[in-house]
């Protein structure tokens, strides 16, 4: 039998159970019902154990934009009024959507559901505009929770108690997880102050500073270059012409508008009430300042 199919056709043939194995020419393919992208189950299509009646579970997690073309091919294959579930949040190579077994799968379909009404209702309820369309979209994660929860046999409990007790856990678990960023970023930030002053005192620091105000110094290994806290530099020679230039404009400021000033590789863009603008560079007054007269430049 035929195995190798057009792109266009090969989601057809697994949905209709064509034939137990196929795929196109590159990227995708599909076995025993579990439809593949680039190795990521997608799809499947499973019956149910006693009924056999046939279903579909789509992964709808993004994963890149020809992944995301595959999972609306796969979609649009599946014929009408043939039951569908959905969930995300999936990693790459999985060989399954969900576990094979029939009360497992249930399982977390249903939480998926549940977690997708609670989330979409608190979405509603910080919302104006789309107010009503959000909560349209709760109600119907709740249904589909319903039916998930008689399909599967699961026996939950399927009320607005139960969105919002999920809505409060994972509200209590983002703020909780924002906490946690905070702390991260503080820290960071007190490493990051004390690698400066160490960088700036000529320390071998090997770390660019992009989080903090552009400090300067002149290179430990030569001492003929200026270097910044971003990885840039200049010659001291062209770094004192540079100095003298922006004083005489500071009062008046200065843009480059058909005048132009070099910096060697570099060219100085603005000279203004904050400092100096030079490319990815803003340099403050205090920290022109401060490093010219370690330099005895003024």
């Amino acid at each position: 039998m035929k195995t190798v199919f057009s792109s266009a056709e090969l989601p057809h043939i697994w949905a209709n159970g064509v034939t137990d194995y196929g795929r196109n020419t590159s990227n995708q393919s599909f076995q025993n019902g579990v439809y593949f992208s680039y190795g990521t189950a997608i799809a499947e299509v499973r019956y149910h154990p006693k009924t056999k009646e046939k279903y579909y579970i789509l992964n709808s997690t993004s994963y890149s934009i020809t992944t995301s073309g595959h999972q609306s091919a796969v979609r649009s294959s599946i014929p009408a009024g043939t039951r569908v579930f959905r969930i995300d949040g999936k990693t790459m190579g999985l060989n399954r959507v969900v576990p094979m077994d029939f009360k497992t799968a249930g399982t977390q379909l249903f939480q998926h559901a549940i977690e997708m009404a609670a989330q979409t209702e608190g979405k509603a309820e910080r919302s104006r505009k789309y107010k009503s369309y959000l909560e349209q979209e709760a109600a119907g994660w709740m249904e589909k929770a319903q039916e998930i929860n008689k399909f599967f046999g699961l026996r939950r409990k399927v009320d607005k108690d139960t969105v919002t007790r999920i809505k409060e856990a994972a509200q209590k678990s983002e703020r909780e997880a924002k906490r946690l960023a905070k702390e991260r970023e503080e820290r960071a930030k007190v490493v990051e102050d004390e690698d400066l002053e160490k960088w700036v005192m000529g320390g071998n620091v090997y770390r660019l500073f992009y989080n903090s105000p552009v400090r300067l110094r002149i290179q430990p290994s030569n001492p003929e270059t200026l270097e910044t806290s971003l990885g840039a530099t200049v010659s001291v020679t062209t770094a004192k012409r540079a100095l003298s230039f922006i004083l005489s404009k500071r009062a008046s400021g200065w843009h480059e508008n058909g005048e132009k000033f070099q910096l060697d590789n570099y060219r100085l863009n603005a000279v203004n009430n904050t400092g100096i603008v030079a490319g990815c560079h803003t340099i403050k007054w205090d920290e022109i300042e401060r490093f010219a007269k370690t330099q005895g430049w003024i």
